[in-house]
C-alpha cells in the first residue's frame, strides 16, 4: 500500500511540475493569471494653481479701493475645506484677508503685544513669512487689511504706513504722520496712490514705484470746517472708499459721510446722517452706499450727496454693503441679511437669522451680522457670529451651503480664483467656550486618481481586474478617500482612445473592473475622474500586454512516416515452437533432478 501511495505522490509532483513549466496549459488550458506588482503609471490632475500666480486677486479690503466687495472670479460651490490655519495656536482676533501672487495675507491680533501678519500659501495655508514692527506699542491696532500692490503690501498702524515686500515680509520704507493713525483702518491704493485715514484727516500719498522709492505726500485734508472726523472715536473701523476721482470718507463719532477730489483732497459734499459713521461706505456706478450704526442704509449721488434711496433696519448696519448684480447686500446687528435693487431700493429677498442671535446671549448689541458680504460667480458669502459660514444664491437668497467655523465671523472674506478664505474669530466663541480663531480656505480639493492592472502580461481571451484609487490631496484631508464619484476607463491600442466602463468609488475611495481584451498588442488604460462640486479633475494610466497564447506540442499523423513503426518481431515455425518448448522442459526436469539428488 505504501509503494502505491508514492507512485501516486510522484505521479501528482511529476503532473504539476508540467502544468506549471507550460504557459500554454497556464493561461490558455486552465485560465489562471499570475499576480504583479503595480505597473509604472502616470498622473495627472486639474489643479494647475502655479506657485505665486493669482488669476483673481482680491488684493485690498472688501476686494478694490471701491469697496464693492465683488469679484469676477470663479467661487467655491460647497464648503470643502482645503486647509486651515491656527498660527501659533493663540487666541486671536484675524483681520480682513487680502490675496495676491498666490499669497493669503492676513493680519492677526492676538493677546498683546503678538500682533503679526501673515503670508500664507494660498495652496497649501503654509506660512511663508510673517511680520511685525520692531517697537510698535502696545494697542496700536493690528486689524486692518495688509493692501497689496505691485509686489508691496500696505498696512498702517500706530503712527506709520508701512510698506513691506510682498514676498519677503522685509520693510522697504514707513512713512511717519506724527500722529496716530488709528490702527483699525485699511488704505486704499488706486491710480498709483495710497488713501487713508488718521486721527483728524485724510491723506493721500504717492507709491514707492510712482517716485523712485521713497513715498511722497501728496495731499492731507484736515477735519473741521466742511466735515467732521470725531477723535473720541478713533479706535472704530472704517475706510475710504475711493473710485471715479472721488475719495468717500466717514467722520466716525460725527456720523458725516463726505467726498474730497482724489487728485487735489478738495471738499465736494457731507451728509450728516445723525448716527455714527463707524465702517466704510462704497462707491459704485455713480452712486455712494452707506449703512450707519442707526440702521440707516443709504444711496447717495456720488456727485453731489443727494439722497436717492434709504431702508431701515431696526439695529446698526455693520462695515461695507456690497454691490452687485443690480443689487446692494447688507446685514444689520439684528440678525436681519437684505439684499435691494441698487437704484430704487426695493427689497429683492432678505434672511430671517434673528433666531440665532436670540440663541448666543454673548452678542448682545455686536448682532449676528458683523462682516461684510462678498459676492461672486452669482453668490454671496457671510460670515456670522452664530459661529457659521454661509453661502447664499445672489438672486434668491437661497442658501446653497454652510459651514460651522471654530469660532465666530466678524472680518469679511475673501474670493480668489474659486476659493473663499475667512477667519473665525475668538472673543465670543471664547466666552461660550468654543476654542480659538482658525483661518479656512473653502474650495474644490486637488485629487489623485491611481489605475493599475492586476498582470503586466494576460493572454488573450483571458479575464483580467483594473484596479484603482481616488484621493483628496487638500491639506485637510490630505490622503482621504474620495467616496461615490464615478470613474471614466478608457483604452488606446494604436489609435484613438475608446470607452470601456464607468465604475463608482466604494467607501474606501476604491474601484474595480473585470475585462477580457478580445485582440493582441499593448494597451494603455485610463482612469479619468472629471472632478465635482467638491473636488478638481484627475487622471492616470497603466500599461499591460496582450499576447497569443503558446502553441501545443504536435504529434506526428498516424500512418504517415513520421509516426514511429511497431517494432518487428522474427517470425518462427511449428517447429521451431516445438523445439523451444522441449528445450524448456527439458531445463527445468534437469533441474528437478538436481534438486532431489542433493537432497538425498
Amino acid at each position: 500500500m505504501r509503494k502505491m501511495h508514492a507512485r501516486i505522490y510522484l505521479t501528482a509532483l511529476t503532473m504539476v511540475f508540467i502544468i506549471m513549466s507550460c504557459p500554454a496549459i497556464s493561461s490558455a488550458g486552465l485560465g489562471i493569471s499570475r499576480l504583479t506588482t503595480q505597473v509604472t503609471q502616470t498622473n495627472e490632475s486639474a489643479f494647475r494653481y502655479e506657485t505665486g500666480v493669482t488669476e483673481y486677486p482680491w488684493a485690498q479690503h472688501c476686494h478694490d479701493a471701491q469697496r464693492t466687495g465683488f469679484t469676477q472670479s470663479p467661487a467655491p460651490v460647497s464648503n470643502h475645506t482645503l486647509w486651515k490655519f491656527s498660527g501659533d495656536g493663540k487666541d486671536f482676533y484675524i483681520s480682513f484677508p487680502t490675496v495676491a501672487n498666490g499669497k493669503v495675507f492676513l493680519a492677526v491680533q492676538v493677546p498683546l503685544p503678538y500682533d503679526h501678519i501673515y503670508a500664507l500659501d494660498a495652496n497649501t495655508g503654509e506660512q511663508i513669512w510673517s511680520w511685525r514692527p520692531e517697537g510698535l506699542p502696545i494697542g496700536s491696532g493690528f486689524q486692518a487689511a495688509p493692501v497689496v500692490d505691485a509686489g508691496k503690501l500696505y498696512f498702517p498702524t500706530g503712527t506709520s504706513l508701512y510698506c513691506i515686500s510682498e514676498a519677503g515680509g522685509d520693510v522697504m520704507w514707513k512713512y511717519d504722520f506724527g500722529h496716530s493713525l488709528g490702527g483699525t483702518h485699511s488704505v486704499a491704493v488706486s491710480g498709483g496712490r495710497i488713501y487713508g485715514f488718521s486721527m483728524n484727516s485724510v491723506w493721500c500719498i504717492e507709491t514707492g514705484y510712482m517716485t523712485g522709492y521713497f513715498p511722497v505726500l501728496k495731499w492731507e485734508t484736515l477735519s473741521g470746517g466742511n466735515f467732521t472726523i470725531d477723535p473720541q472715536y478713533s479706535g472704530l473701523i472704517g475706510s475710504p472708499a475711493v473710485g471715479e476721482g472721488k475719495v468717500i470718507g466717514i467722520g466716525r463719532g460725527s456720523g458725516d459721510v463726505f467726498c474730497l477730489n482724489a487728485t487735489t483732497g478738495q471738499w465736494k459734499w457731507t451728509v450728516h446722517t445723525g448716527g455714527i459713521t463707524q465702517y466704510t461706505p462704497t462707491i459704485y456706478g455713480g452712486k455712494v452706499y452707506y449703512g450707519n450704526n442707526n440702521g440707516d442704509l443709504y444711496c447717495w449721488n456720488a456727485d453731489t450727496g443727494q439722497e436717492i434711496w434709504k431702508k431701515h433696519f431696526s439695529l446698526g448696519i455693520c462695515w461695507s454693503p456690497a454691490v452687485a448684480y443690480d443689487n446692494v447686500y447688507a446685514g444689520s446687528y439684528d440678525g436681519w441679511f437684505r439684499a435691494f435693487n441698487s437704484n430704487t431700493g426695493a427689497l429683492v429677498w432678505e434672511i430671517d437669522n434673528t433666531a440665532a442671535q436670540a440663541s448666543h446671549p454673548f452678542l448682545g448689541y455686536w448682532g449676528v451680522w458683523h462682516a461684510p458680504p462678498a459676492v461672486a460667480d452669482h453668490r454671496v458669502y457671510m460670515g456670522g457670529h452664530d459661529g457659521y459660514f454661509y453661502c447664499w444664491n445672489a438672486s434668491t437668497g437661497q442658501e446653497l451651503w454652510k459651514y460651522k467655523v471654530g469660532g465666530d465671523v466678524c472680518a469679511g472674506p475673501a474670493i480668489a480664483d474659486g476659493r473663499a478664505y475667512v477667519g473665525s474669530h475668538y472673543i465670543f466663541s471664547k466666552l461660550e467656550g468654543q476654542g480659538t480663531g482658525t483661518f479656512y480656505c473653502f474650495g474644490k480639493g486637488p485629487t489623485t486618481t491611481k489605475v493599475s492592472t492586476m498582470a503586466s502580461t494576460v493572454t488573450n481571451g483571458t479575464s483580467m481586474a483594473i484596479l484603482g484609487t481616488v484621493t483628496d490631496e487638500s491639506s485637510a484631508h490630505l490622503g482621504e478617500a474620495v467616496e461615490g464619484v464615478q470613474v471614466k476607463l478608457t483604452y488606446q491600442t494604436d489609435g484613438d482612445w475608446t470607452d470601456l466602463a464607468t465604475v463608482t468609488t466604494s467607501s474606501t475611495g476604491d474601484f474595480s473592473y473585470e475585462w477580457a481584451p478580445s485582440e493582441l498588442g499593448t494597451y494603455k488604460i485610463m482612469a479619468y475622474f472629471e472632478g465635482d462640486k467638491d473636488y478638481e479633475w484627475s487622471a492616470s494610466e497603466a500599461t499591460f500586454q496582450v499576447s497569443s497564447a503558446p502553441p501545443l506540442p504536435e504529434f506526428p499523423e498516424y500512418g504517415t512516416s513520421d509516426f514511429p513503426a511497431y517494432p518487428v518481431y522474427p517470425e518462427y515455425t511449428t517447429v521451431d515452437l516445438f523445439i523451444m518448448v522441449a528445450v524448456i522442459v527439458a531445463i527445468v526436469i534437469g533441474l528437478y533432478n538436481t534438486y532431489t539428488l542433493r537432497k538425498k
